[in-house]
This record gives C-alpha cells, structure tokens and sequence, in this order.
C-alpha cells in the first residue's frame, strides 16, 4: 500500500569547515508515497487491527544541498516513519474505522 505523505519543515544542518562551525537551516518540501506492507485483521471487538507493519520503500529521494555539499537526510526519515508506523493509534491516524453496529 502506498500512503501519501508530504515532508514539509526544516533540516538543521551544523559543519565544521577550515575549524569553524558553519550552521544552516534548509527549508524541505518534498512529496513521497512509501509502500507499506501490514497483515489486517479483524478484532475481538470488530475494530480493525493492522499487525505486521512495515515500511518497504520510501520512493523518493532526500537530499538537501547546503554550501554545496549534497546530505542524504533519507535515513533520518526513514528511521521516523518507521517509528511512527509503530504506534499503537496507528488506525487513528489513518482515520481506521471499526465494522462493529452502532
């Protein structure tokens, strides 16, 4: 499945060039569609439960150019996305619903 996200904000970027530090903010705006992969089922009280989550691919690069050095910040968002993939309020989230009668 492939869950539409956009990656609005700011990477905060610190080096240190010929002994001094150089700080940057970098403004990012990048749309990406990871694939998801998760088993449904069905809850003892009807809700829906995702198990098995996992994140397969982020199709999409990221990288930033500051003063001319190209920084893969695709770990950093990985690395988040797969956490946020984790949380329980997942279904949440995602506007889950439950097959439960009202």
């Amino acid at each position: 499945m492939k869950l539409p996200i956009n990656l609005a904000g700011k990477v905060q970027v610190e080096r240190r060039v010929f002994g001094q530090m150089v700080q940057t903010s970098v403004p990012i705006n990048e749309n990406l569609a990871p694939e998801v992969r998760f088993t449904p089922s069905i809850g003892s009280d009807y809700g829906l439960q995702l198990e098995d989550v996992s994140l397969l691919s982020l199709n999409g690069r990221l990288r930033v150019s500051v003063l001319g050095f190209q920084i893969n910040i695709e770990p950093f968002v990985k690395g988040e996305l797969e956490r946020q993939l984790q949380n329980p309020r997942l279904l949440d989230l995602l506007g889950g619903f439950s097959l439960a009668p009202s």
